[in-house]
């Protein structure tokens, strides 16, 4: 009922109309299917005979000034139930006051903007999955009753975090519902995956999250590979390589890490029980005493995310023929697109011919020899007494010869040491995208350039 105050006036006055001094309120959510409750306002100089009476209409607003708005038919009671015509709408009650005195109304303040509901699914493919393994999120927004669509951002989560690259998708309305689709991978894990929908401000659709979906992602399989070179001399240093790799259809962004043991006739290599994966692979050093045939193989201990696996055998033969014992460190700079030498230093040439091939997109040269040796310089004014002399290199740095240019993935380097009569070295290292290059060592028979059987 209306708070009134009465009004008495002296003999022969006229009343002035009611004087709204409280407007009316209204209580409640303005979402679609919730029930706003009308408060009724208060009002002065209302005559009390006969008894006033005062009515409620509720109205539609175009926006939060209600300076347009349009009565609801039926609308008349003190609650009213949102409903899909009022989406996007603001809300007001009119309370109007009936009195001997004169008529007179009052609004409510705008209540809104009226909301509809919305819900978001998530579906996640394949079920289960492996580290590395590409999974497809997809996450769809649906609006509730209206004429309104979504708009706003998604993001997918794990453990309720932002995955990255899945989040703060825009979604635009395109109708009722919007599908947003990303893809990503996972380390092996029980991903706890769901998707969260964010209206943007002054949106007419609520926000809403999708159930949470477990996806068990699993160890992923590997492939060790291992380098033995052919011939080893008794007596010298013999160097071991294992790589360990991914499945090639599942190439990243995780790669294996830990450790990896080397067997020799079967029989763990001592020294070589843990070698730890760096960027080139794990390596083991060994230096054999007596000749004879050697066979080499390496097992991965795997890690979190990747199995165990095991090299077939590799055989090397331990000679005692003389052989050049120069070593290489080198250094590459890769991204997903090229990769650019940084150092490539080559160790004990001295009294040797060291030649060096390039082969695929951005190589500065096809092929290249380098002189090991260097002629002094005369020293002095009377030059034509000075007798030049040659003088051996034992350290010579070839990454200056590439420069700083980008080759591309697939490009080969080869680099051949070589000694009359001796057994000589090769190296050869072939770009890949986003990865160091992949590395061959291997020893040249006498007087070739490329490797091959017979040292």
């Amino acid at each position: 009922m209306t708070s009134v105050g009465a009004l008495v006036l002296p003999a022969g006055a006229q009343a002035a109309g009611p004087t709204n001094t409280s407007p009316p309120t209204v209580a409640g959510t303005p979402e679609v299917g919730q029930t706003l409750t009308e408060t009724p306002g208060s009002w002065a100089n209302v005559t009390l005979t006969p008894p006033p009476s005062d009515t409620i209409q509720w109205e539609r607003c175009a926006d939060s000034t209600a300076t347009t708005c349009a009565g609801i038919p039926s609308a008349t009671g003190s609650t009213y139930t949102l409903g899909p015509g009022d989406v996007g709408s603001f809300i007001v009650v009119v309370e109007t006051v009936n009195a001997a005195n004169g008529t007179a109304s009052a609004s409510s303040a705008p209540v809104g903007i009226v909301k509809t509901t919305s819900t978001t699914g998530l579906t996640v493919s394949p079920q289960p999955s492996v580290t590395n393994q590409p999974v497809t999120l997809v996450g769809t927004v649906t609006a509730g009753p209206g004429s309104v669509g979504p708009s706003g951002k998604l993001a997918f989560l794990n453990g309720g975090a932002p995955i990255s690259g899945c989040s703060g998708i825009p979604v635009s309305p395109a109708g009722q519902a919007v599908t947003i689709v990303c893809q990503t991978t996972f380390p092996a894990s029980a991903a706890q995956l769901s998707a969260a929908f964010a209206p943007n401000p002054g949106s007419a659709v609520a926000g809403s999250s999708s159930p949470v979906d477990v996806l068990s992602v699993s160890r992923d399989s590997t492939v060790t590979s291992l380098w033995v070179p052919t011939t080893i001399v008794a007596g010298e240093s013999a160097t071991f390589i294992a790589q360990v790799s991914p499945p090639a259809v599942r190439p990243g962004p995780l790669e294996p890490t830990g450790t990896v043991e080397f067997f020799g006739g079967g029989k763990p290599i001592a020294g070589c029980l843990a070698q730890p994966i760096g960027p080139t692979g794990a390596t083991c050093s060994i230096t054999y005493v007596s000749t004879g045939m050697r066979a080499i193989t390496a097992r991965y201990q795997g890690d979190g995310n990747f199995d165990p696996s095991a090299s077939p055998p590799q055989t090397a033969r331990v000679t005692a023929h003389a052989r050049i014992t120069s070593t290489m460190r080198w250094s590459f700079y890769y991204t997903a697109t090229y990769t650019s030498v940084i150092g490539l230093l080559l160790n004990g040439a001295a009294h040797t011919r060291v030649l060096v091939t390039c082969h695929g997109k951005g190589c500065p040269f096809s092929r290249r020899a380098i002189s090991t040796n260097r002629r002094t310089r005369c020293k002095g004014k009377v030059r034509h007494r000075c007798r030049q002399t040659t003088r051996p290199v034992k350290t010579i740095n070839l990454a200056p010869a590439f420069g700083s240019r980008q080759l591309r993935a697939g490009a080969h380097i080869s680099v051949a040491i070589t000694r009359p009569g001796w057994i000589g070295k090769y190296y050869a290292f072939t770009t890949r995208p986003g990865r160091v290059p992949r590395v061959q060592i291997s020893c040249l028979p006498p007087g070739a350039t490329r490797p091959g059987s017979g040292c």
